[in-house]
């Protein structure tokens, strides 16, 4: 059993009646988080690249409860304030999970290209952007929250990983001006 999950099926989780929405939700991090957020009683809308279209039918089978997923590309402002407008118009929004993120095999900096280094900062840093910025009129209304998912390698970077250190050390600033 997850924690917060309800130890009695049908009982209400510690999260009936709160909407989310989780980018990356289609593995990981992302995907874990779906879980345990639908798991405690959460209606979860989960967001990534890899996801067809939506899809209320397409979770996973440890996911229990209110799930529907998004095919949205974070990096695509766009899509990402079209999607956050049509959730919180319709149902509000009480938690946004920024977990949407990639990194590269030639991530070392003498390896890595300008093409490389914008695709990890437009995923990592600037999709958690155009999500907390779509999305903060709705979490300021339910009194909601922001979390964004870092790594210790934003505060810690070496020559091994540049673009994705950079990246994680964004988030950090995003989240402390959030």
């Amino acid at each position: 059993m997850f924690e917060g999950e309800s130890a009695r099926p049908g009982t209400p989780g510690p999260l009936e009646g709160r909407v989310a929405l989780v980018t990356g939700a289609s593995s990981g991090i992302g995907l874990a988080t779906t879980r345990l957020l639908a798991n405690a009683g959460a209606q979860v809308h989960g967001a990534a690249r890899r996801f067809e279209s939506s899809n209320p039918g397409g979770a996973p089978e440890e996911i229990q409860g209110a799930w529907t997923s998004h095919g949205v590309d974070v990096t695509d402002a766009r899509a990402v304030h079209h999607l956050v407008r049509e959730i919180g118009e319709r149902e509000g929004l009480d938690i946004l999970i920024c977990a949407a993120g990639t990194n590269l095999p030639e991530r070392r900096l003498e390896q890595l290209t300008s093409e490389g280094w914008d695709t990890v900062l437009a995923v990592n840093l600037n999709g958690a952007f155009y999500c907390v910025g779509a999305a903060l009129p709705y979490l300021r209304r339910s009194g909601g929250d922001v979390v964004l998912i870092g790594s210790v390698s934003g505060s810690w970077p070496d020559a091994a990983g540049a673009a994705y250190q950079a990246s994680k050390a964004g988030l950090l600033a995003l989240a402390r001006a959030t």
